[in-house]
């Protein structure tokens, strides 16, 4: 993504633009990211084989859903597109570059990523990047069934066959899975605080702390998670890398998390009074959005609860 739609100069006043467009807006504008069959011809990486062979898978599932008759609602229509706008937003994390775009529909019908995300290390020049599910279900069934088939089935990852970025083609072998989401009242807000310019473009992102925290923490939450189901298993060099880049993300998403709560490390004397009022504000703010928010509560309390089984399971293998 050479140009960051999430940025833009100007107050992007948009005259009161309906959300409905404003959605259409997005999904335009981030769609234009997506990576197609065409941009791969020609890699070495990727011979015509292998992109037709994949090119006919599509066009099978497309007509197996065709037939089916299935379609997703306004918000699970939507979500992919808000959510890759969102975490493409410098807004978001303040310390660290991000990427982020619809994943192929490849990688969406075969892989079950609905958006790549991928953070830089600006020292070594490399990046973690991310699988994202895409969540606006209020049933906490189909949040458990989302995490049962990353964690249980997969492993916590997920393979990304087709990323493109900039001039970059490459595919991620193990890219960490997570379940972003929100309710529709709250993806309704998050729309709500992009400003359009009165000639229909996106101009940058209002400030909006509650939809960063919800984002924010869900990722949080569901890396503690992993690093717990992690803790006590045999680590091969791939694992220990992908725990090491896990820890990283964990520490820029702290940061992040820092300035929707309003406070910073340097304003406490000591590291034990910030830990105590870090994390009461955090519970507090916690409870607060999952008491408006029924998708983003499903996704804590199944991150918190796969967490504790993770490490009780370790407790009592030590005995």
């Amino acid at each position: 993504m050479d140009k960051d739609p999430g940025s833009g100069g100007g107050d992007g006043g948009d005259g009161g633009t309906p959300l409905s467009k404003k959605k259409e807006i997005l999904n335009r504008a981030m769609y234009n990211f997506q990576p197609t069959f065409r941009d791969f011809r020609g890699h070495p990486k990727f011979p015509n084989w292998m992109l037709n062979k994949d090119k006919d898978y599509v066009y099978d599932r497309l007509n197996e859903h065709l037939n089916d008759g299935e379609q997703k609602d306004e918000y699970a229509e939507h979500m992919e597109a808000i959510l890759a706008f969102i975490l493409n937003s410098p807004s978001l994390f303040k310390t660290k570059e991000t990427f982020a775009f619809p994943a192929s529909t490849y990688d969406d019908l075969a892989n079950g990523t609905d958006v790549v995300f991928g953070i830089k290390d600006n020292k070594t020049g490399g990046k973690t990047v991310f699988s994202i599910d895409a969540a606006t279900g209020t049933n906490v069934e189909s949040i458990q069934k989302k995490f049962k088939t990353s964690i249980v089935e997969h492993d916590g990852t997920s393979r990304i066959k087709y990323c493109l970025h900039g001039k970059e083609k490459w595919s991620e072998p193990e890219a960490t899975h997570l379940i972003l989401g929100m309710s529709p009242a709250s993806q309704d807000k998050a729309v709500s605080n992009i400003p359009i310019a009165a000639n229909g473009e996106i101009v940058g992102r209002g400030e909006d702390l509650d939809t960063d925290f919800i984002i924010l923490s869900e990722i949080k939450e569901q890396i503690s998670m992993q690093l717990a189901i992690f803790r006590d298993k045999q680590k091969s060099d791939s694992t220990k890398q992908r725990i090491s880049n896990l820890k990283g993300t964990l520490n820029a998403v702290t940061t992040a998390l820092n300035y929707t709560l309003g406070i910073q490390q340097s304003d406490f004397a000591s590291e034990e009074e910030y830990q105590k009022v870090r994390e009461q504000r955090y519970t507090q703010k916690s409870k607060e959005m999952w008491s408006r928010d029924e998708v983003y509560k499903n996704i804590l309390n199944e991150a918190r609860r796969r967490k504790r089984l993770a490490i009780g399971s370790q407790a009592l293998n030590k005995k």
